[in-house]
């Protein structure tokens, strides 16, 4: 979301040093955008689990080595 703030901003400094025609305007597909950011958080909620889970399986930990 961020990049393409910049993204655009950056194309309208850029474009012959002018207003251009027609203006560019952000279009963002909002539940696209939350619907990745939910989708993101779930795998990562799952890979903290599955992660803490096998550290924590046994009551004392392995030695290393």
């Amino acid at each position: 979301l961020v990049l393409s703030i910049l993204v655009v901003g950056f194309v309208e400094l850029t474009a012959n040093a002018g207003v251009p025609d027609p203006p560019l305007v952000l279009a963002v597909d909002w539940p696209v955008v939350l619907l990745s950011a939910l989708v993101a958080a779930i795998l990562a909620a799952a890979l903290v689990v599955f992660l803490t889970g096998r550290a924590f399986r046994r009551a004392t930990p392995e030695r290393y080595g």
